[in-house]
């Protein structure tokens, strides 16, 4: 939060900042990535490690669309659903911007049906 225009609060909340990430990538490189991922369960509090790795292999490329898309689908996780919105475009924008928006329109109108506890988290 020391370094992104994003309060900690919306952190918390679940936001990424996508080009702050791919300016640090760029900065430390591949190598030191990897060495800075595989640390992240040892410094940072409860799981959010695993979001902050779910997170960065979307921005990376390394998540399947239409397998995350199935995750959501049969777990409805919101971590797989935040990072299915940060898994890079395909090369034909509209359909694929289309697509998503739909499924997560979708996704917020399946989940009217569980209580109110489920629909906040």
């Amino acid at each position: 939060a020391h370094y992104s225009p994003i309060t900690p609060q919306e952190f918390n909340d679940g936001a990424f900042d996508v080009r702050w990430f791919e300016e640090a990538y760029a900065t430390i490189g591949a190598e030191r990535f990897k060495l800075l991922y595989d640390c992240a369960k040892y410094i940072s509090g409860g799981a959010n490690h695993r979001r902050s790795q779910l997170f960065a292999d979307a921005v990376l490329g390394k998540l399947n669309l239409s397998d995350t898309q199935k995750q959501v689908e049969t777990k409805r996780g919101k971590d797989q659903l935040l990072a299915y919105s940060l898994i890079p475009l395909a090369k034909k924008k509209e359909p694929d911007l289309r697509e998503r928006y739909d499924f997560i329109q979708k996704f917020l109108l399946e989940s009217r049906q569980f209580g109110a506890q489920r629909r906040a988290s």
